[in-house]
């Protein structure tokens, strides 16, 4: 049994993540979806929603807990530990890649982490000045993202790295340059199982 801390429901972000999860859900009819409560990308409003989602689902009735951010995922983490309900402890997944939840990660308190870094606008902005310098680009750019987690002493080590660059730059964000995108990079055959072709067709 897992429950969704989504975004602001309606918004094309939190659609699409959702659906996302969705998709993958139904290969496993073992797994369902008991309790959906919206955080909207916002601290305190994604703690309320996973204070709600504990309350509703008593230690025992509840396996996971997705998260459609860092913001989300740090709350459900809080509020999982407040309330005691440590058998939740490493069964918590996010969205994006802040160091703060990378953190958590490497600690074990957070499962997995999907990278969804804000570093989108500097592409856009290359191939813009490309495209305004009369350069053919293509009509559809994929960016590599990563996959994290800490379940493998490879993993682990990797995941302390990329922390240590994050914060030795001082970002935000899980920096592009610390690589492991081989070591985080979703397997093949899961991505060829959900997505047959591009997920932009």
């Amino acid at each position: 049994n897992v429950a969704e801390i989504p975004g602001i429901l309606g918004s094309s972000a939190a659609i699409t993540l959702s659906q996302g999860i969705r998709r993958v859900l139904r290969a496993y009819p073992d797994i369902k979806m008991v309790t959906v409560r919206p955080g909207e990308y916002d601290r305190q409003k994604s703690f309320k929603a996973a204070q709600d989602i504990l309350t509703v689902n008593k230690a025992g009735e509840l396996d996971a807990i997705l998260c459609a951010s860092e913001d989300a995922a740090m709350a459900a983490l809080e509020a999982v530990k407040s309330a005691g309900r440590n058998e939740l402890l490493g069964w918590i997944f996010s969205v994006d890649a802040s160091i703060e939840v990378l953190e958590a990660c490497e600690r074990g308190d957070i499962a997995q982490v999907s990278e969804e870094p804000p570093y989108f606008g500097m592409i856009t902005f290359e191939y813009a000045i490309q495209y305004l310098n009369g350069a053919d680009i293509p009509a559809i750019i994929p960016l590599p993202q990563r996959s994290f987690f800490a379940d493998t002493p490879e993993s682990k080590a990797k995941l302390g790295g990329v922390i240590k660059m994050g914060k030795d730059l001082g970002i935000t964000f899980a920096p592009a340059a610390a690589g492991g995108f081989d070591v985080f990079a979703i397997p093949k055959d899961m991505r060829d199982k959900f997505y047959p072709k591009p997920y932009w067709d």
